[in-house]
């Protein structure tokens, strides 16, 4: 898939660089790229690369069949699915845009997802049982880090693989995407009008809040977004 990379003089790009690289609104402060499909990318995946995940993340060679491949791919993934589901996304109390792209050749839709922890983001993606995910911060610098993360024990954790303080645009956010065989196509419009505006910063701040629970830190998100009574 080609990815679309917006004219620079655009609107549309000039809005979505001032909302996620130094945006003076406060409106972003985290963000998290993350796919909701192909759980630990094994639909896509030969034979004996299914293998080798499968030896390595369940340690356990006699597991293996190569005569029920199929079957060992459709259970397991169902298995992910119907324990977790998208519960974490959905009482997230998340805002966030679609993006649609390839992940190593493999057709996935995936999430830009705004202003969560990287607990937060940990959880959504082994609630879906996602191999990898990336994490952003938003700095007052007019520029973004973004770290891309991993699992090697099938999303029981997650390991940081590289961090990248130097994203100053969109270009720069696509070309760190890419370097790990992600291809997006990004809706600027999209991206840039679905950010809802935050209405109580104090409740924006304790949704940032590690130290706090995922369920408080979604309830802190929703009250984030609403004005305050008598305001």
């Amino acid at each position: 898939m080609k990815i679309t990379v917006m004219d620079e003089n655009s609107n549309n790009y000039r809005r979505v660089n001032k909302v996620l690289f130094g945006d003076k609104t406060g409106n972003i402060k985290t963000f998290c790229v993350l796919s909701v499909e192909n759980p630990l990318g094994w639909k896509a995946s030969t034979e004996e690369e299914f293998k080798k995940k499968f030896v390595q993340w369940f340690n356990d060679k006699k597991l293996y069949n190569e005569q029920s491949i199929q079957s060992i791919k459709s259970s397991v993934l169902l298995h992910i699915i119907e324990q977790n589901g998208e519960t974490a996304l959905r009482y997230s109390g998340a805002n966030y845009v679609p993006l649609k792209g390839k992940y190593n050749g493999a057709s996935e839709k995936s999430f830009m997802i705004f202003n969560i922890t990287l607990d937060d983001s940990k959880q959504i993606a082994q609630d879906y049982g996602q191999e990898s995910f990336f994490f952003g911060k938003v700095n007052s610098n007019e520029n973004a880090v973004i770290g891309y993360y991993v699992t090697h024990n099938a999303c029981k954790t997650y390991n940081l693989i590289e961090v990248n303080n130097k994203i100053e645009n969109m270009k720069n956010a696509i070309d760190m995407f890419s370097k790990y065989g992600f291809k997006f196509k990004f809706s600027f419009k999209a991206l840039g009008d679905a950010v809802e505006p935050i209405m109580n910063n104090d409740e924006f701040e304790a949704s940032l809040n590690e130290d706090s629970t995922f369920m408080s830190r979604a309830m802190h998100r929703r009250y984030s977004r609403h004005k305050r009574e008598g305001e």
